[in-house]
């Protein structure tokens, strides 16, 4: 019995694993060295801007989902119909 292209296709996804799971079970090491080859940027430099433009664009607006108030003027999109205010119930 041959293989369908779409099961072909699902067995090619499936042999490039997603990379955390190649790494499950198998020494990482320390904290340090795994520390020392990430890299932080400055949020205020022209990188740090970058990043953050090119993200926003990406996923959105992230302030949404902080514990910033927002301002009256912001109150048209969709996550505002499950915002509740502090100290406000339903009782």
């Amino acid at each position: 019995m041959e293989l369908s292209k779409r099961e072909i296709a699902w067995q090619q996804r499936k042999a490039k694993s997603h990379p955390t799971y190649d790494m499950w079970g198998k020494y990482a090491g320390t904290l340090q060295q795994r520390m020392s080859k990430v890299k932080a940027v400055s949020p205020y430099s022209k990188e740090g801007q970058k990043l953050q433009e090119e993200s926003r664009k990406k996923y959105g607006a992230w302030w949404l989902f902080t514990d910033n108030k927002m301002q009256k003027v912001n109150c048209n999109n969709w996550i505002m119909q499950y915002y509740v205010p502090e100290g406000v119930t339903n009782k």
